[in-house]
């Protein structure tokens, strides 16, 4: 008995040391069930179940071009993952960049994971969003540049390039003769409204016969459009194109020319391209109006790329549009990218 109870545990004893070495198991034995799979980066896959909270701060909605770009940023929204949870703030039809500034100091407060910025005034914000930005919070700014320059990314159209693009057409249409410009601005000093005056430096770099003869800031609507070119005729016996910042403002400005008989003026222009201009091209292709344009589809393009920062995927700094003049003469490439 105690012989066959030795060779028993010496038995037992082997078939250890076997599994120990990496033995396969016997025919009559069940093969033990795989292992779940492991994620490669265990960080990266908790990541697509965390809640990102992020803030959109928007500027007062005055144009068409506001509108569709929030209706852009919604539409992003409702088709965006479950695990990004969006609020909007401003968006009111108060031209008050001081709100804005307001609802910024009170976003950075909350704690969001992600800020989204399309600026009134992009002098007035520029604090706040650096603020935001040197917190560790991703800021993406969308349409109109911030000062100082601090961001994630900046979405926006080329609003330079479109006004060096607009000052060859003018200064093309003049020819070497020239002409009297009158200047209608953005709000001095801000950012869009320097980048839109580029415009002038093309003139005096190519077209020295091209005269600014004077200028009205604030001009982005048709109401301040019409008063400022009412000024402008006022003060001035000739006009030969209203360089206008705004698509809105220069369309008040060609009414304001036309109740005033005045007759001299050859082109208005602005930036934009609505549907309001597509109309106006396809009724009237005689029409004076020509504008600089890009896409409103920027706001959407502002929520993805805020999306996959938080993702962590690389994007680039800058997501620039590039510009086109639109008018009669190439009505049939942007018919279909009116807003």
């Amino acid at each position: 008995m105690k012989k066959t109870l030795l060779a028993l545990i010496l038995v037992l004893a082997l078939v250890m040391v076997g599994c120990a070495n990496g033995a396969a198991p016997t025919a009559e034995a069940p093969a033990a069930p795989a292992a779940p799979a492991t994620p490669a980066d265990p960080a990266a896959a908790d990541a697509t179940d965390q809640t990102f909270r992020i803030a959109i701060s928007l500027p007062p909605i005055l144009n068409d071009f506001h509108s569709t770009m929030v209706t852009e940023i919604e539409n992003a929204i409702a088709n965006a993952p479950a695990n990004f949870d969006f609020t909007i703030h401003g968006g009111g039809t108060v031209a008050d960049g001081a709100e804005q500034l307001n609802a910024l100091e009170r976003i950075y407060e909350q704690g969001y994971d992600g800020v989204i910025i399309s600026a009134w005034d992009g002098n007035l914000v520029g604090p706040i969003a650096e603020q935001i930005y040197n917190a560790g919070i991703p800021v993406v700014v969308v349409n109109r540049m911030i000062d100082p320059e601090v961001f994630t990314a900046f979405v926006a159209g080329d609003n330079p390039g479109g006004a060096r693009l607009m000052a060859h057409y003018i200064g093309e249409l003049l020819g070497e003769e020239g002409g009297n410009v009158f200047v209608m601005r953005m709000v001095a000093g801000t950012p869009i409204d320097a980048d839109r005056q580029e415009a002038l430096a093309v003139w005096e770099a190519y077209y020295p016969n091209i005269r600014i003869i004077g200028e009205a800031e604030g001009s982005n609507n048709a109401e301040t459009g019409y008063e400022a070119a009412m000024n402008a005729m006022q003060a001035h016996p000739h006009i030969d194109v209203i360089y206008g910042h705004d698509e809105f403002a220069a369309r008040g400005a060609l009414q304001a020319f036309e109740d005033a008989g005045r007759t001299e003026i050859r082109l208005a222009t602005g930036f934009s391209g609505t549907q309001i201009f597509l109309r106006e091209v396809e009724e009237n292709p005689d029409t004076l109006l020509r504008v600089a344009a890009y896409l409103p589809v920027m706001g959407a393009t502002a929520v993805q790329t805020m999306m996959d920062i938080l993702n962590g995927e690389s994007v680039p700094r800058y997501v620039i549009d590039p510009p086109m003049v639109l008018g009669p003469h190439n009505v049939d490439e942007w018919r279909d990218l009116a807003f």
